[in-house]
């Protein structure tokens, strides 16, 4: 048996073994009821679940009257909550995680393999294994593995429908793309998407329109079937066909915070304090009739109504500073394209401490503070000896990292696009797409904020790309393409 026929299985072994094997190292310090918090969300998470496991409904409230919530989807509490029913705690959330954080890698190698070689492929399997923070979110009560694997899924079975033309594929696809809407909103607008590429290889393969509207009307119908449950759920709770209220919530008043400390030239802190006065002082006497509420949620944060008021009052602050807005996102795009949070793992276990590496670009700082301020902000990132240098290293290489991906990742779409294959034609396309849905979507309305987080998902796609790229550079330099192969698919 051939060693490279075993790519997949090296693949996943090696995700399980490293990732076991840094649970079983962290885990003597922090314990899994600690380990995997990752902030607010997780912890919103887990109390959801808490209040679905003893029959309390998906509700944020810490006792009676368990009002229903909107906050979140409610594939991932689900998930969680069944997990306390039938094991009595979360640990088998977390070993279902690391598998779910093995196939997603499996899965880049499967796609990147429809294309490129087999040591290319397997180049992309590994790197999402070996890349720190899908890694770290692996061992986070957080959607993002189970996520990744959904959408790396949803698109493997598309460009197998690309491939084999067969309508099980793009159900297979639509029913993986419904249940990772289950988990965050997200992929709510991307079966638009879908509907789109499905017409696009019926009208390449010159089927009647018939044919094609047909197809198209089956994605639309599976993916609204997945979702009417719970939009039937919010109608009745709420009188609302609404998904889930903390988009607007956390947006909108992320979005509203960033234009007003920027046009006002405020701290970005500053900002945030008088939105969230202003709110409360509007809604005084429905926040304070309901005190019952944990400390780490933000109350108002699970109902639709104080989702609009701050989709009213961020839609004026935009239209206000249009110009500024416009500027912000076009100038955030690097950011975006480059940011990383290679840091954060090191830091959350105090592998790395102090680190003085803040999130906080500098451009901001300077923007906000000008040049003594981001002088002296400079001067702390390198405030404390080696462990700064080491905390800088890791954040300089995850930026050059993510520099050569997106640069190399564009050549790798225009190889693609330009190919005279249908498949890599359609997948450059489809990569495209999805890659300009998540850019568009978290630029315009997370405040330019440019978090990993919100790009991880299209991380395996952007290293399919980039390889795909790096190969077609390689083979043009050669000037060698054997005959009647595509210049993208040389096995």
């Amino acid at each position: 048996m051939n060693f490279h026929r075993n790519y997949p299985r090296l693949i996943f072994s090696t995700a399980l073994i490293l990732g076991f094997a840094c649970l079983l190292s962290l885990y003597p310090r922090f314990r899994f009821e600690t380990f995997s918090w990752s902030g607010a969300d997780a912890l919103e998470y887990n109390f959801l679940a808490d209040n679905l496991a003893q029959g309390h409904g998906f509700s944020l409230r810490i006792s009676a009257p368990y009002v229903p919530s909107a906050a979140r989807m409610p594939g991932y509490p689900a998930i969680i909550a069944l997990s306390k029913i039938i094991f009595h705690g979360i640990i088998p959330v977390i070993i279902v995680q690391m598998a779910a954080y093995g196939a997603g890698a499996v899965l880049a190698y499967k796609i990147a393999r429809m294309f490129l070689s087999e040591r290319m492929s397997a180049v992309a399997g590994f790197l999402v294994v070996f890349h720190p923070y899908i890694l770290f979110m692996a061992m986070s009560l957080m959607t993002e593995t189970f996520f990744i694997a959904s959408i790396m899924a949803s698109v493997y079975f598309l460009l197998r429908y690309f491939q084999e033309h067969a309508i099980k594929q793009a159900i297979f696809s639509t029913l993986l793309l419904g249940f990772a809407a289950l988990l965050r909103p997200t992929p709510l607008y991307m079966i638009t998407i879908w509907v789109a590429m499905v017409a696009w290889d019926g009208w390449n393969r010159n089927e009647r329109w018939k044919k094609i509207g047909l197809r198209a009307c089956l994605v639309v119908l599976i993916f609204v079937a997945i979702l009417v449950p719970w939009m039937v759920r919010n109608k009745i709770e709420f009188g609302r066909w609404g998904f889930v209220s903390a988009n607007s919530f956390g947006f909108y008043a992320a979005t509203s915070v960033y234009l007003t400390a920027l046009h006002e030239h405020i701290p970005h802190q500053e900002a945030r304090v008088r939105l969230q006065n202003k709110f409360e002082t509007t809604f005084k006497d429905e926040l304070a009739a309901d005190t019952n509420y944990p400390d780490f949620a933000y109350k108002g944060y699970d109902e639709f109504e104080y989702g609009d008021w701050f989709a009213a009052r961020s839609s004026a602050i935009i239209k206000d500073n249009l110009g500024l807005f416009a500027r912000e996102i076009m100038t955030s795009i690097p950011d975006f394209l480059t940011k990383d949070l290679w840091l954060h793992p090191f830091e959350k276990y105090d592998i790395l401490h102090p680190a003085n590496q803040p999130l906080t670009p500098l451009r901001r700082v300077w923007s906000e503070q000008g040049m003594g301020g981001l002088t002296r902000e400079v001067l702390a990132r390198f405030s404390c000896g080696s462990s700064c240098v080491f905390s800088f290293g890791i954040a300089a290489l995850g930026r050059i990292f993510y520099l050569l991906l997106s640069v190399f990742g564009f050549v790798g779409l225009y190889f693609m696009i330009r190919s005279r294959e249908h498949l890599a034609r359609s997948a450059g396309l489809l990569f495209s797409l999805i890659i300009l849905y998540f850019a568009a979507a978290h630029l315009i309305l997370t405040s330019m904020a440019g978090h990993e987080r919100y790009r991880l998902p299209i991380v395996p796609l952007m290293i399919v790309s980039a390889l795909s790229g790096l190969s077609g550079l390689g083979r043009r330099t050669r000037g060698f393409i054997p005959e009647g192969k595509s210049d993208i698919l040389y096995p």
